[in-house]
Formats: C-alpha cells, sequence, structure tokens
C-alpha cells in the first residue's frame, strides 16, 4: 500500500501545474482493484523549505470489499521557485500508515495493495 500511496501522491504532485482549477479536496484515484480517497494534507513541519513533513487522512475501498479508514505520514524534498510559486516534492518516503479498524496483521497486508 505504500507504494500505491506513493505514486498517487507523487502523480497528483506532479500534475498540480497542469490543471487550470484546483480539483478540491478530497481526491479520489480508482483502479480495477479498488478505490482510494485522499484528504487535505495537513503541514507537520517545513524545515527551511528543503524538507516537508505531513500526514492526511485517506480511505480504501478494495473491489466488492468494505471501505478502510486510516492516516499516512509522510516525508518529502521541496524545491521552490519563488517566480512560478509553485513547489516541486520529491523523493516521497512514507514514514507511518495507521488503520485504526485493522489488527496489525491486516494493517501490514495491505501494505502492498
Amino acid at each position: 500500500m505504500k507504494s500505491v500511496i506513493a505514486t498517487a501522491l507523487l502523480f497528483f504532485a506532479c500534475l498540480g501545474p497542469v490543471f487550470a482549477q484546483d480539483p478540491g479536496w478530497p481526491r479520489q484515484i480508482t483502479k480495477p482493484q479498488g478505490t482510494l480517497v485522499y484528504y487535505q494534507p495537513q503541514v507537520d513541519n517545513w524545515n527551511n523549505f528543503q524538507e516537508l513533513d505531513w500526514r492526511e487522512a485517506i480511505t480504501i475501498t478494495p473491489a466488492g470489499g468494505k471501505e478502510i479508514v486510516g492516516a499516512v505520514t509522510v516525508h518529502g524534498l521541496t524545491s521552490v521557485n519563488s517566480e512560478t510559486q509553485m513547489v516541486l516534492i520529491s523523493n516521497l518516503q512514507i514514514k507511518n500508515t495507521y488503520f485504526p479498524s485493522l489488527s496489525p496483521t491486516d494493517a501490514r497486508a495491505w501494505i502492498n495493495w
């Protein structure tokens, strides 16, 4: 699941400049195996405007399954372009995942979803 979340975050971070308007929150990714909904990130720390730590709520609904609510904490490196007022986030790392309704064993199974 970490790879799915990281890929989704990276994908949307890179596509940000392409959108003429902000698509709003929450945002959703649907694939044959299910749906990932991710909510507006909450920044915890932006050290020297170079390293960013944030957390966000997510829901995962496997195809034909029940919704699973969770949260992730993420770390990334940033490059700020003051002229265009854009920030590129790179080297994303999922630091932690939290699924309160799942046992630790079941939560680990979602890491590679």
